[in-house]
């Protein structure tokens, strides 16, 4: 049925006409108000899958307290003491839907065309956004609720398939549209890219087209191996970039860092990011670094660290994560993940670090 966390969603007080609307949680005392109102509006063909006895006050109070204990969020609009509306986004329990939310969202019987909806569906949107896991909302309308599906459309959503004939009326059957919002669409987006994680039968082609002048055929050997084997172990995922069906970048997250000041704070660390030189300058590197911040996201980090060398070669990488928000830890630059002592000389190379964080939630 379409009804179009903060733990304490922020209240907004709007303006409609004389009357104060007010959007906040919901509460188990508001279940009552809100199955009346679920009731009121199913005895409208088109609107509701469900029957009007088939809506049950225990089920809205199970899911408002499964809201309240994270498994989304739940909230009513309401004036002068009267429930006018409500809206409430669930979470999927298996892990790889866990960044994907189902949207619900219904405006009360005699309430409509006031804007109600908007504020309700903006207000869901604005939460979904602040947690950073959720990266998807999706839901799905009967095809007759043109009120409904103008305000989806009006709001981002887009059309992702029909079910043909799903929902039966009395007169007949009614197709049902499934509606998604992606929450990522302002991220750069490059035609046939595809980011996965390494698999053994990479290793190969990886150590050919990525031994470097400055290394040797053994040493890139060995730290391919010791990459693949630290992924087994679930100490490093190492993601590549795959354009029709070519490996032209990769970069890790590193769970448990050489960096000490990581290390001690449980900070994941994107570590050894690499995209070959004639895909550069196209957003591939941003777009890399983003995808990795979900994937630390949806594994519950909070925050996560980055390091970035500071000779001439790391220039164009510093001025990328600094436009996306890493800034420096405060503990100074480091050498072979040592600090420096001032008056002492280092030698300017990979290993002279200036580590950077930023936060995920």
């Amino acid at each position: 049925m379409e009804r179009t966390r903060p733990e304490k969603a922020s209240e907004h007080t709007i303006t409609e006409g004389l009357k104060k609307i007010q959007i906040r949680q919901a509460t188990v005392e508001d279940a009552r108000a809100i199955v009346d109102a679920e009731r009121e509006i199913a005895e409208e063909l088109g609107y509701f899958c469900s029957e009007p006895s088939e809506l049950l006050l225990e089920n809205v109070v199970n899911t408002i307290v499964a809201c309240r204990n994270g498994n989304g969020v739940y909230l009513v609009a309401e004036t002068n003491g009267n429930i006018v509306g409500h809206a409430f986004l669930e979470l999927h329990h298996v892990q790889s839907l866990r960044h994907v939310a189902d949207l619900n969202i219904a405006v009360h019987a005699g309430w409509q065309k006031r804007g109600i909806g908007t504020k309700l569906l903006r207000h869901i949107i604005e939460w979904a956004q602040q947690t950073g896991a959720i990266l998807k909302i999706q839901l799905n309308v009967r095809a007759s609720n043109f009120p409904a599906i103008s305000l989806y459309k009006k709001m981002g959503f887009e059309e992702e398939g029909r079910l043909k004939n799903r929902v039966k009326v009395k007169d007949g059957y009614i197709d049902d549209i499934i509606m998604g919002l992606s929450l990522i669409e302002d991220r750069p987006q490059v035609k046939d890219v595809l980011i996965r994680t390494l698999e053994k039968k990479d290793i190969n082609l990886l150590i050919s087209k990525f031994c470097f002048p400055w290394s040797t055929i053994q040493a890139t050997t060995d730290k391919w191996n010791q990459y693949f084997q630290q992924q087994q172990k679930q100490v490093r995922t190492v993601y590549v970039l795959e354009k029709e069906k070519e490996i032209i970048g990769y970069a890790s997250l590193l769970y448990s860092p050489a960096y000490p000041h990581f290390k001690n704070a449980a900070i994941p660390e994107i570590n050894d990011v690499w995209i070959i030189e004639e895909w550069r300058h196209q957003g591939l590197g941003k777009m890399f670094i983003l995808r990795i911040e979900d994937f630390a996201r949806l594994a519950g980090y909070q925050k996560i660290g980055i390091g970035v060398g500071l000779y001439a070669d790391y220039g164009t990488a510093q001025k990328l994560y600094f436009r996306l928000g890493y800034i420096p830890d405060g503990y100074g630059i480091t050498y072979n993940n040592q600090p420096v002592s001032p008056g002492e000389t280092y030698p300017v190379d990979d290993e002279l670090i200036l580590w950077m964080t930023k936060t995920l939630r």
